[in-house]
């Protein structure tokens, strides 16, 4: 679906940015939810995350913008509050007419500069995950760790975000998993640590 979204258009904007932890910011309404949408470019990687929210109930969900396709093992969004999904749904069940409306609102001119760690929809969408889904993949990467990945979490990582898949086997085959944060004053560059890790192995 990258197709579908104005790349160079973000990545002009984002270079304009002299703070780390700036970005873009999108917001709209879809039947009586309130959607906001954040894109950044951080060590030379897309960074786009969706938050969802009605009243106290929040979703948070990093999406690979360079393949944004449904991972056959999340056919929806994973752990979403169940008062949330339906108005999301089409008639036949899919997430089409939301997918294009996202597309249609990310490629307009209709945002706003933004800072992860002054936005209030940002912090409360990290706050109720953190309490309820903390598991979930978070938008940046935090660091490498010596622990199995699984096969969900290998489809979790590369469906949401923008990592090399082929990279993301290398690692895995060494033992190692990829760990994520919503903090960007954690985020490191993920290739650069990648690389150091694989030609140590070598």
């Amino acid at each position: 679906m990258s197709d579908y979204f104005n790349l160079e258009k973000l990545h002009n904007k984002c270079k304009e940015f002299k703070n780390k932890s700036a970005c873009v910011k999108f917001k709209f309404d879809f039947n009586r939810l309130s959607i906001r949408a954040y894109f950044s470019c951080l060590y030379g990687r897309n960074c786009f995350s969706l938050v969802i929210f009605s009243e106290k109930q929040y979703y948070f969900k990093p999406i690979n913008i360079n393949n944004m396709q449904i991972n056959p093992q999340d056919k929806y969004f994973n752990k979403i509050p169940p008062e949330l999904l339906p108005p999301l749904l089409d008639e036949d069940s899919s997430l089409e007419r939301f997918y294009k409306k996202l597309c249609e609102v990310v490629n307009s001119d209709d945002f706003c500069n933004c800072n992860y760690k002054k936005d209030n929809d940002y912090k409360n969408a990290v706050s109720y995950m953190e309490k309820h889904h903390n598991n979930e993949v978070k938008p940046f990467f935090s660091h490498l760790a010596k622990k199995n990945m699984s096969d969900e979490q290998f489809y979790r990582l590369i469906f949401s975000l923008d990592f090399d898949k082929r990279l993301v086997e290398k690692i895995r085959k060494l033992g190692f998993t990829i760990c994520t944060t919503y903090y960007i004053d954690r985020a490191k560059d993920f290739y650069s640590e990648a690389e150091s890790l694989i030609k140590s192995s070598t």
